[in-house]
């Protein structure tokens, strides 16, 4: 039985088409150097996503910008075990990033 709850109105082979059709307007490796300069927050998912996302993160960190915070968390791609991790992670990263805007105003 396949769960689509979220996902009304499509189906696998919808959405695997529309992958193929956007691939090259949703890979994210043409704009490293953009993302470099802006504060950029990447989670991944060990058990979803990690090893797709390993290269762009690398890209970006090599860019030497230093504004890239990066981590993985041991779950799948909906992150249905560590939600609250995953909220904990965005809120202080946010909260991070308002205190450098906050600093820059001044």
């Amino acid at each position: 039985m396949l769960l689509l709850h979220g996902l009304s109105g499509t189906s696998p082979a919808a959405l695997v088409a529309e992958i193929e059709q956007h691939a090259s307007d949703w890979d994210l490796a043409g704009d490293v150097a953009q993302l470099a300069r802006k504060p950029v927050l990447i989670v991944s998912a060990d058990f979803g996503g990690a090893a797709q996302v390993a290269p762009v993160a690398a890209a970006i960190k090599g860019e030497g910008k230093g504004l890239l915070h990066s981590l993985s968390l041991p779950s799948d791609h909906s992150f249905a075990d560590h939600r609250i991790a995953l909220a904990t992670v965005t809120v202080d990263w946010l909260n991070a990033q308002s205190g450098k805007a906050a600093g820059k105003a001044k």
